[in-house]
């Protein structure tokens, strides 16, 4: 052993060479900023840059000069940073150039995913875990099991086989990061900085409109943001973007506004749930939008849980209209002569707050995906139906005089109850805990959807 590292907190670190015997000191100011006084009192300033995965890629010095660079293998194997080439012995080696001193430590250990290297092993040490980049595998076996999936059982994996979709801070379970995101539901983004600007939330509030009898209420506002769109349509954009919320006047008047557009029609379509049982439903705007809806159709109905809704709903000979609202709010539902009319928003939304992962703490990048939205809309049409649900627990929950005294409508429970377990089919290590950010109630659990579904 040639050092040791004594860690005081997490931004403060002392360094002792036992070669040299030489003490140094080093303050990480942030995640790109770290400050190293040597025992000769001589104070040095790195900054460092990292990729999509929060790796270190690239060390900075105090003026803006480039130490040293690194790459990785999709497992997070060191590489030559210029190249990409393999190395002979793979070390993170972000040693400083200073010669001022025979002692060589390092910039920073920490390489892959923000996690501290141990060279000499060829290891990573990713807290709960001892990681080998070379066979892309944990030395131990991982407590979770997150998904029914072979990989998600497989123990030993690295974020279930999948390396390049998130990271493992905790060592036990994959965090999806700010841009990861579910690539067959995405398309394209926003063209323009002002598209940009108004997709990150900047300027506006969170409102959702739920059902309620046909009519539809508002949450207070909350901050929101947003990743991208899969359908950028100009014609829905058109029709919605000046709203933050609808009412239920304004929800079927847009409707029929947005099929009246240039280049937009009303299509009746038909999924095939089962051998000769169809659902008929119409969708509402440009070929991309009506597309971009049969899609996620299939995929709720490729889902278990998703199939018993829309058996339930083609059943009940309910109808269903859906098109696109890219309004500040999400998606929208509302029952007008027996009839279901659905805003849905495409987009994935970050909205931190409301979802816990599997072992109930905060999950803060977890996402809306366009599928689960729709999911959720067209359970409250399935509740307005002549055949409806068995409400999951719903009824338990306090409700509130449009949201005044804090209640959640139980209609919303079920509903996000119900979607919940459309995230455990697919295997999501995330569920929607809570209605709003506030944290007002908590109306479903990770541990509570697995109970449901065994």
């Amino acid at each position: 052993v040639n050092e040791t590292t004594l860690y005081l907190g997490p931004q403060f670190e002392l360094i002792q060479n036992h070669t040299t015997g030489e003490l140094q000191s080093k303050f990480l100011m942030t995640d790109y900023l770290s400050v190293t006084r040597k025992q000769n009192q001589v104070v040095k300033y790195h900054f460092t840059q990292k990729d999509r995965l929060g790796s270190t890629s690239q060390i900075l010095d105090g003026s803006g000069e480039r130490v040293t660079t690194k790459g990785y293998d999709a497992f997070g194997k060191p590489r030559e940073g210029d190249t990409w080439a393999p190395m002979s012995a793979p070390a993170l080696n972000f040693e400083s150039e200073d010669s001022v001193s025979t002692a060589q430590i390092d910039i920073t250990k920490r390489g892959f995913t923000d996690h501290e290297h141990l060279d000499n092993f060829e290891l990573i040490h990713m807290n709960g875990r001892m990681y080998d980049f070379n066979n892309g595998r944990f030395l131990s076996v991982d407590p979770f099991i997150q998904g029914t999936t072979s990989q998600a059982i497989n123990p030993y994996s690295y974020i279930q086989n999948n390396p390049l979709s998130g990271i493992d801070p905790s060592g036990y379970q994959k965090e999806c990061k700010e841009n990861c995101r579910d690539e067959s539901e995405i398309k394209e983004g926003p063209k323009s900085q002002k598209d940009r600007d108004h997709r990150k939330g900047i300027g506006s509030g969170w409102q959702v409109a739920w059902s309620n009898g046909g009519s539809s209420q508002s949450t207070a506002s909350q901050q929101k943001s947003f990743d991208t769109s899969d359908t950028n349509s100009n014609i829905t954009k058109e029709v919605t973007n000046s709203r933050s919320d609808l009412t239920k006047k304004q929800l079927l008047k847009e409707y029929e506004e947005v099929s009246k557009q240039e280049g937009a029609s009303e299509v009746s379509k038909s999924l095939e749930i089962e051998d000769g049982l169809v659902l008929n439903y119409k969708v509402s705007g440009t070929e991309k939008v009506v597309n971009n809806v049969e899609r996620l159709m299939s995929k709720i109905n490729n889902n278990s849980e998703g199939k018993k809704m829309l058996i339930g709903l083609a059943r009940s000979g309910h109808q269903v209209r859906i098109y696109e609202h890219l309004g500040e709010g999400g998606s929208h539902h509302v029952v007008d002569g027996g009839v279901s009319t659905i805003a849905l928003d495409t987009r994935i939304i970050k909205l931190d707050g409301v979802h816990l992962n599997v072992k109930g703490e905060s999950a803060n990048n977890a996402r809306f995906f366009a599928r689960y939205s729709l999911a959720h809309e067209l359970y409250h049409a399935w509740q307005k139906s002549s055949s409806p649900p068995t409400p999951i627990g719903g009824r338990n929950v306090p409700w509130g005089n449009r949201y005044i005294n804090g209640g959640v409508n139980p209609y919303e429970v079920s509903a996000v109850r119900f979607v919940n377990q459309m995230r455990y089919v697919d295997n999501k290590n995330y569920i929607r805990a809570y209605y709003r950010p506030d944290k007002a109630y908590l109306i479903d659990k990770y541990e509570n959807v697995s109970g449901r579904m065994k």
